[in-house]
């Protein structure tokens, strides 16, 4: 595989709070963080041509779940998330008839059959984000912050993560930007919110394991949106963020 030394600037996560980075590095592979916005309803028009490019690329069962859908935030977030999907391929070589070939885990995460490509979707309120990289596992989350009981959560939450939020000045703030690295654990685990959160164990600021170690990162899609990427902690992949719009 080739590796091409370049200087970079990229976003990092110290604990709460983004940081930026400069630094030589070799590059092996890429996790990209594709990120679209659905906060306005779409003409009638771009949505049915939007439809009409990604329909074909996927297995019909997937594409009938979508009429389930009765509000239009949850259709929008279902065709954007194919979309990203789609666009996430075209980013690191890999073919659109692998949509084809997608299915079901027994825990219900999406995979595709026989590829050493990997990608998790996640949306929340305004924001539909797709993780994907290659010859690597990724999990992503994405939450909006909102008011919420706090007390009513501590029964299911690890330790460190209770204390945590317990001693930030922004509680609903650390309680978010916490349960999205956690849950990106789960996605990337492939077990989803089945597990035992409370197995969940922080071994240092940036890495959390459940079954295995996961290095995480973090960011604010917007001032209240956080989202996190969980991926191997002995893999060199860099992750790239791109805000993207299908109809620009």
């Amino acid at each position: 595989m080739k590796r091409d030394k370049v200087c970079t600037v990229i976003p990092v996560s110290a604990g709460m709070t983004v940081h930026t980075l400069f630094k030589c590095v070799t590059i092996i592979t890429l996790i990209f963080l594709l990120y679209a916005r659905n906060d306005t309803e779409w003409p009638a028009d771009q949505k049915k041509a939007l439809v009409q490019s990604v329909r074909p690329l996927y297995p019909n069962a997937i594409m009938q779940k979508m009429n389930r859908y009765r509000r239009w935030q949850d259709q929008q977030a279902a065709i954007l998330g194919k979309w990203l999907l789609i666009q996430g391929l075209n980013r690191v070589g890999g073919r659109c008839d692998l949509l084809k070939t997608l299915f079901l885990t027994a825990y219900g995460r999406p995979c595709f059959d026989a590829s050493s490509i990997d990608f998790n979707i996640s949306h929340s309120g305004n924001s539909v984000v797709c993780a994907i990289g290659k010859s690597v596992r990724v999990g992503v989350d994405v939450e909006v912050e909102r008011h919420c009981m706090l007390n009513n959560f501590q029964s299911m939450l690890p330790d460190w993560m209770w204390l945590d939020v317990q001693n930030a000045q922004d509680k609903h703030s650390a309680f978010f930007s916490l349960w999205t690295q956690v849950e990106a654990v789960l996605k990337a685990e492939g077990i989803g919110l089945r597990a035992d959160i409370k197995a969940v164990k922080r071994v240092s600021e940036c890495r959390i394991a459940l079954d295995q170690t996961w290095k995480m990162h973090t960011t604010k899609l917007d001032e209240d949106t956080h989202c996190a990427v969980a991926q191997p902690v002995d893999g060199d992949q860099m992750i790239e963020r791109q805000d993207i719009d299908p109809f620009s």
